[in-house]
Formats: structure tokens, sequence, C-alpha cells
């Protein structure tokens, strides 16, 4: 019996299927991308679709996939001018090791969107230490406080310590500020309404300054 109807199948899977044999020349793919269709590629070692800088992690892989008869993932690879996540998977017939399948889905569009996220962050974050303001969030749950570097900065806080909460807020407020503070949070997480604050502080270094707090109050369900 013919598999035609398993070969379209493939061919139109949301993966690429492709076989590679132990040297990584490919042997079948089930589709092409772009300009590079499989009759092109068949034949092709796999090596050469990727940039230098990306071939030891796909080396890597491919020998620990036939070394350890494994299946091997490779996240967020880039391949002919996209970004794709890999699993290698051993072929065996019997006991002995004949090929490597390779599945292999296209991540571009989520990996275009991460990095435009990133560089939005990026810009948003020189934004505001060029106007000398930070960033702020407390979970109150957990009780955890998380302060961007500019935050970090205007309280005098290590940037490498994350051991914050809202009492170490409260600390960093002035001793005849702090009482008031407390109220205007407390009113704020009953209300949900963070009015604009103006608060005395003292940085963990002892010297004292004025800030401009403002906020929102995000509910759960």
């Amino acid at each position: 019996m013919k598999l035609d109807w398993l070969t379209q199948v493939i061919a139109k899977a949301l993966p690429f299927v492709s076989v590679l044999d132990l040297e990584g020349n490919l042997l079948f793919l089930s589709r092409g991308e772009r300009e590079m269709t499989p009759e092109r590629l068949r034949g092709t070692q796999a090596r050469e679709l990727l940039a230098p800088r990306d071939l030891p992690r796909w080396e890597q892989a491919f020998a620990r996939c036939k070394q350890d008869r494994t299946v091997v993932a490779l996240a967020a690879l880039p391949v002919m001018g996209g970004v794709y996540d890999v699993q290698l998977i051993p072929i065996l017939e019997g006991d002995e090791l004949v090929a490597v399948a390779s599945v292999t889905v296209d991540v571009s569009r989520a990996e275009r969107s991460e990095r435009e996220l990133r560089l939005r962050d990026e810009q948003l974050r020189l934004a505001l230490e060029a106007s000398r303001m930070g960033q702020w969030s407390w979970d109150i749950a957990r009780d955890q406080v998380t302060w961007d570097r500019m935050t970090r900065r205007i309280f005098g806080w290590a940037e490498d310590r994350d051991d914050i909460t809202y009492a170490t807020f409260l600390e960093h407020i002035s001793p005849d500020e702090r009482e008031r503070v407390r109220r205007h949070v407390e009113r704020a997480v009953q209300t949900g309404e963070y009015p604009n604050l103006e608060a005395h502080v003292v940085r963990s270094d002892g010297r004292e300054g004025w800030v401009l707090i403002t906020g929102s109050v995000l509910m759960t369900p």
C-alpha cells in the first residue's frame, strides 16, 4: 500500500519534518521554506543552512542525539532567515542508529515580538532614567516589592539585592512622614485608587530628599 496520503499530511503539518543521515545530510524534507524547496535542499549539509555563530550549538546537539540516542531540543535556532524550535530524534532499526529526524516549528513571529518587546522595554528604561523616574510594583499577597534600577538609585538600594518588601519601602520614608504614607497606601488598597503622593525619604546612605510617587491599584478577579 502506498503511503502518498501520509506524505501529503506531513507536507501540510505545522512543523517541518526532515530526515538527516548520520553525516548531517538532508535525505528528506516535508516542505520547503521561502525559496528553498525540498528538491534544492535534498543532499545539503544541514550545517550549511546555519550561521557560523550557531554551528557549535547545532553540532553539539546533533552529536548528542547520535551518541546518547535521545531526543535533543534546540530553542530559537536561526535557519535560513527564520527562527525555529528544533527537536532532533534518533531513528533506529533494531539496535542500529540509521538516521536522525528533525521536527522544526517556525517561531520567527514570536521571536520578533519578543525582540520588539525587549526593545520597547529598553527604550522605556532609558526614557525613565533620563527623566530620573523609576518604576515599582508591590505584590501584596506575597509582600514582594520590585524596584527597577532607577528606583533603587533614588532610594540608595543596592542593585544586586532583591530582598525588598513593603517594610523596606517604609523604612526609607522619613519617620515623621511614615504614618501618613502608610495610611495613604492602605486607603489605596481599600478603594482601588492611588492619588499622587509626595514623601520625604531617607536613602540607605543617610541622604534625604523628596519624591513624587504615582501608581495604580490592580485588582485580581
